[in-house]
């Protein structure tokens, strides 16, 4: 079959909804603009408790940061005003400093010391949650997440949060706009395109057309994941996950990752996005892809690895796996019965992503940054009894924007509100929660995973250091360090050659 070169259909369009519209853009969905935290279905009484456990101790941690904070703007204050004692006396006569100079002064020293703190312990909380983490670790169905992810152990699923906001910190995909991705996306090796039959998002992965950058490569991952996520649309009973549709066609060693960054997005994957895959589709992986998946295979969370299938469009019995999970108007014209155009207009698409991102960010900016945190609780909870009446997502939406809260004023800081307790979580008390062998397995996955990139950045930092020149090359024996720390994790079974 003849190889298209690039594709997807547009939900923005009406022309591109209808089933039979072959010919209609690429472009994503829309965003959906409701930032209202739904409750999650169907959770039991036990369940509930350790949804509210977790919150409690990401909301403890958090009064922890910020007490330190305080100690160390205090220790930072006393060594400027040191400073300016001996400037003082050494420079008699000289005008005094400012309290805005002092300020901009204590500004700069406190960026210099986080940016250290980044640098040191990347994979650590060392700084209080802004109002976007606050936002994401309140939300109950990222909570359910996480807990599902380590098999409902709250201890072990409160280290994976830690580890995910600090990874969200790191690579602040909340922050990344579109002209910042927007070359890196030049070939169409990465866009959004439609949904599955479940209303999760679609996500077309293209490795052949991949130069594998490093950096740029995973920001466009998680600016595209981001936005996916964010125009999740809402269905009861139907938790938020993503949709993956991997076009293998064409690709060769040239386009493989390096094993850092492969092992980065494993992590992106296990940590911002842990038990957010709906499915992925590996469509025509060649016979050597399988040496390169055995070595990030073992890195991989057991129930994320079940959801992965290996397609050979020359079975048809494979095929109708991606049919079974997503409409064909969806399913690109290079999948045998796909009816989805393979056009992919670059500019075009891109024009598209700057206007929903701007239409994002206005709407985050009326309904998230000029609302206090006790107003956006306030909110949450309205928009949750709504819908527990029977109301519409509509409906329970309107409501939620005509609620007031009375415990404070607009504009009151988030680190104000956000040790407030809410409902439940005065009476949950902490238990000890039994180890399982899944529980115990993820745990000890991530904890490979965690050395195996503390291995590859440093080699890769140190071959840059040398050689510039050489660090392409310099970077591969350095593979053989995770490759034996795989070995300690429990093997998933290799990827089959599908062409």
């Amino acid at each position: 079959m003849a190889r298209p070169s690039s594709s997807s259909s547009s939900k923005m369009s009406a022309a591109a909804a209808e089933p039979g519209a072959r010919d209609a853009p690429c472009l994503g969905p829309p965003p959906v603009l409701n930032i209202y935290h739904a409750a999650a279905p169907g959770l039991s009484a036990a369940q509930q408790r350790r949804v509210v456990l977790l919150k409690k101790k990401i909301r403890a941690e958090h009064a922890r940061l910020l007490k330190l904070k305080e100690a160390k703007l205090k220790e930072l204050q006393q060594q400027q005003q040191q400073q300016q004692g001996k400037k003082g006396q050494q420079q008699e006569g000289a005008h005094a400093v400012s309290k805005e100079q002092q300020e901009q002064e204590l500004r700069k020293l406190q960026q210099q010391q986080l940016q250290q703190q980044q640098l040191q312990q990347q994979q650590e909380l060392t700084y209080p949650l802004t109002g976007f983490e606050v936002h994401w670790a309140d939300d109950q169905q990222n909570l359910v997440r996480l807990l599902v992810a380590r098999d409902w152990h709250v201890p072990r699923a409160f280290s994976l949060a830690k580890e995910a906001l600090a990874i969200r910190r790191l690579l602040q995909p909340e922050r990344i706009k579109p002209q910042q991705v927007k070359a890196a996306a030049a070939k169409g090796q990465l866009y959004r395109r439609g949904f599955d039959r479940r209303g999760h998002p679609l996500v077309y992965v293209r490795p052949a057309l991949s130069e594998g950058a490093g950096a740029e490569a995973i920001s466009l991952l998680v600016y595209t994941l981001e936005r996916a996520c964010q125009s999740q649309q809402r269905h009861a009973g139907v938790a938020a996950a993503l949709c993956l549709l991997l076009d293998y066609n064409n690709y060769s060693n040239d386009n493989q990752p390096s094993l850092a960054t492969a092992l980065r997005f494993v992590q992106v994957f296990q940590c911002i996005y842990a038990e957010q895959l709906a499915a992925a589709f590996l469509v025509d992986t060649p016979w050597y892809f399988s040496t390169f998946w055995n070595c990030i295979s073992p890195f991989l969370p057991s129930r994320t690895a079940a959801k992965i299938k290996f397609i050979s469009t020359s079975n048809a019995e494979e095929v109708k796996q991606i049919f079974d999970a997503i409409d064909p108007k969806y399913v690109e014209s290079w999948v045998p019965g796909g009816e989805a155009t393979s056009k992919y207009d670059h500019e075009a698409y891109w024009e598209e992503e700057n206007k929903q991102f701007e239409t994002y960010m206005k709407f985050l900016q009326q309904e998230f940054f000029k609302k206090s945190m006790a107003q956006r609780i306030a909110e949450d909870a309205a928009f949750n009894a709504a819908l527990a009446s029977g109301k519409s997502i509509e409906e329970a939406t309107e409501i939620a924007r005509n609620t007031t809260a009375d415990k404070a004023p607009a504009g009151a800081t988030d680190d104000s509100a956000t040790a407030e307790t809410q409902d439940g979580e005065e009476e949950a008390e902490d238990t000890d929660d039994p180890d399982t062998p899944e529980s115990l397995e993820d745990e000890q996955k991530r904890l490979l995973l965690q050395e195996a990139l503390r291995k590859q950045e440093a080699a890769a930092a140190e071959a840059a250091a040398a050689a510039p020149a050489a660090a392409p090359a310099a970077a591969a024996p350095a593979a053989a360090a995770p490759a034996a720390a795989a070995a300690a994790a429990k093997p998933q079974a290799a990827a089959p050659s599908s062409s």
